[in-house]
């Protein structure tokens, strides 16, 4: 009797050793297959398959931002290098991106499974990234231009808050010929904007930048990108537009926040001091409270400003008035 009792003791735990075995082979096969797809699908996760979304369903009233956001309607379009898309794309899907109405991945070459739209790759000057530029606006005025009111242009390093883009958008009517950005001094009379930090045109700029292109008025700009873009609207009467608050401090930002935030470039050379339109400010205020964008972003990085935008709040503390500055130079446009 006990060495039957024995026996069916060793086939119970056989049996069950097999099923635990077989459970959880299923568990990490189902498991890693959602943690693949919620790498490669950047609106559904990062790269640890992590929503950053999840946490912000709790205790997070984004009604205003809604409102805006129905009442500004942005195109984003991300200039990106083929060989990195897979290591870019889907962190910008998975952060920043995701807040656009339309968004869009420019490349010099079309990818269906990134989803970038292939661009010219060569031309007689040399400058490819202007023609490339000057294409992936011919493309959005072709394609997007009816149903939004601002385009943005920005690098595959670049990190927006669109929520506050669009805050300082909606002080003005997307027919105004006016663009946005961090305001370099070189080169154009009025200022040019850093393609770093991206820069923003209105539907109307979008519309006068096409016909002068097609027209062969712009056809000596080919300089560097956004020297070349500076230049062309000039010439066609786009005013570049102020994006500091009212207290004077800037919104976009051409270089990572740590160079800003410290005082460590008191006394040097640095070409960012050099080139900026406006005095440059280190420490806090060298940043809106308002901020919209920042350059040299790694992909994980954006995943630390999202954090820190989107869910990191200090208790017991109630934001300021809002210190956005308007232009009434288009009060009677």
């Amino acid at each position: 009797m006990c060495a039957r009792d024995a026996r069916r003791r060793s086939w119970l735990l056989l049996a069950l050793g097999w099923l635990g075995g077989f459970s959880c082979c299923y568990f990490f096969s189902v498991h890693t297959k959602r943690w693949r797809h919620a790498q490669a699908d950047g609106r559904r996760g990062g790269p640890l398959g992590h929503s950053l979304e999840a946490s912000s369903r709790y205790g997070l009233d984004n009604s205003t931002a809604e409102a805006l956001s129905k009442r500004v309607r942005l195109l984003c379009w991300v200039m990106v290098d083929p060989k990195s898309a897979p290591e870019k794309i889907p962190h910008i899907k998975a952060s920043w991106a995701k807040r656009c109405d339309v968004a869009l991945f420019m490349s010099s070459q079309a990818d269906d499974v990134y989803g970038t739209i292939g661009l010219r790759t060569e031309d007689a000057a040399g400058g490819n990234q202007y023609y490339r530029t000057i294409d992936a606006f011919k493309y959005v005025h072709r394609h997007h231009l009816r149903d939004v009111d601002w385009v943005l242009k920005a690098e595959d390093d670049t990190f927006i808050v669109v929520e506050n883009l669009k805050l300082l958008l909606s002080n003005y009517s997307a027919e105004q010929p006016i663009f946005f950005g961090r305001r370099f001094k070189y080169f154009v009379k009025q200022g040019y904007m850093s393609g770093g930090s991206g820069y923003v045109l209105s539907r109307r700029a979008v519309s006068k930048l096409v016909e002068a292109v097609e027209m062969k008025a712009c056809d000596d700009e080919a300089k560097a990108e956004d020297v070349g873009i500076a230049a062309c609207l000039e010439k066609i009467g786009v005013v570049a537009g102020e994006s500091r608050d009212l207290l004077e401090r800037e919104a976009f930002h051409g270089v990572f926040p740590e160079q800003l935030l410290t005082y460590e470039q008191v006394g040097q050379p640095f070409w960012y001091r050099d080139y900026s339109y406006h005095p440059l400010k280190l420490g806090p205020d060298c940043c809106s409270d308002f901020s919209i964008s920042f350059h040299f972003m790694a992909p994980e990085w954006m995943y630390a400003f999202e954090y820190f935008a989107y869910h990191l709040r200090p208790y017991g503390y109630q934001h300021r008035p809002t210190p956005i500055r308007r232009d009434y130079l288009w009060d009677s446009y």
